[in-house]
């Protein structure tokens, strides 16, 4: 049996610049980290001697004879794309909540060809399962998500991504200062889930009909500085935060799905706490919140939106495997 994991991610900048019907044309670029906090996928064959060929375990039991009778889109056209002819038990189980912010989709993706290309001995490069992932998300499951998320939680670490029309680079940003966020960064859960692929959906539309283009060309700018600044010498967390309020604002525009009263409710509670600054990860409309403030402040933040905290570090190996 193979156990597989893909840590969830924090994106700080650039987001909405990672949908192909953007960067295509445009550019993308976006700086994103992953955390200790992981999607688990188990793969094994099944013994012939069960009545059924598939048992697909997550938050529902599948038993299934065909691959395309499999109800869950990932695990059906991941078995597809590899053209599986053995009878599977795939098991998923998580350190944090789907639909939340955090790249849960992507990461259970990516832990699912990372268990097929090591059980099956592919030997796929980092590269190859990212690309990979992105194609049964987009073209085989025709979801409306970007790039970002499954290149960050295959190759894990701190990073910038530049993405081009059917090409990506990963670079390693300065450690030293990755620290130093982490040590003055706070992550919230507003309990609040949501289905990001609906407000994806609503986001590549009007990036199609060109309503976003100024707020997308303001989130690439912000992240550009922002890079700068994670690269610099020492770096200047108040001018940091500024930029991720900036960046929050301008996400905003994207779509009329991406906030709410309630998260309006929390990131004004936020405020009032002298934070350098917050944002609402992933798609928007609920899940986690990242806080940039004072450790000092830590205390009282939590207190104050009476929101749960989840303590985290950074992970810094991606997606990895493991045979029992």
């Amino acid at each position: 049996m193979i156990i597989a994991s893909a840590p969830y991610r924090i994106s700080l900048f650039g987001g909405g610049t990672d949908y192909p019907s953007w960067f295509e044309e445009k550019g993308g670029k976006t700086i994103a980290f992953t955390i200790n906090k992981y999607c688990h996928v188990s793969f094994r064959k099944l013994p012939n001697f069960f009545w059924h060929k598939y048992r697909i375990v997550y938050s529902k039991t599948e038993l299934c004879n065909k691959i395309s009778d499999i109800k869950h889109p990932t695990v059906r056209n991941t078995l597809k794309y590899f053209k599986i002819k053995d009878g599977v038990e795939i098991h998923h189980f998580s350190d944090l909540p789907a639909r939340s912010g955090i790249g849960s989709s992507s990461a259970f993706t990516v832990s699912l060809v990372t268990a097929i290309s090591n059980f099956y001995s592919f030997n796929l490069t980092k590269k190859k399962i990212a690309e990979i992932a992105i194609f049964i998300e987009q073209k085989m499951n025709k979801e409306f998500v970007g790039n970002q998320d499954q290149i960050i939680t295959t190759y894990g670490g701190f990073k910038r991504i530049t993405l081009k029309k059917n090409f990506f680079t990963v670079k390693n940003l300065k450690f030293s200062n990755i620290k130093k966020i982490k040590e003055n960064s706070i992550l919230l859960y507003s309990g609040k889930s949501r289905i990001a692929d609906k407000i994806a959906k609503s986001k590549v539309n009007n990036i199609k009909k060109r309503k976003s283009e100024n707020a997308l060309n303001e989130i690439r700018a912000i992240c550009n500085e922002a890079e700068k600044l994670i690269s610099s010498k020492n770096i200047d967390l108040y001018h940091l935060g500024k930029l991720m309020n900036e960046s929050w604002i301008n996400k905003k525009k994207l779509s009329k799905s991406v906030s709410n009263k309630f998260l309006e409710k929390h990131m004004n509670i936020l405020k009032k706490n002298k934070i350098y600054g917050a944002k609402v990860l992933g798609a928007g409309g609920g899940g986690f919140i990242f806080v940039l403030a004072k450790k000092k402040l830590h205390k009282k933040i939590v207190e104050t939106t009476k929101l749960l905290r989840v303590n985290f570090d950074i992970d810094l190996m991606g997606t990895m495997c493991d045979r029992k």
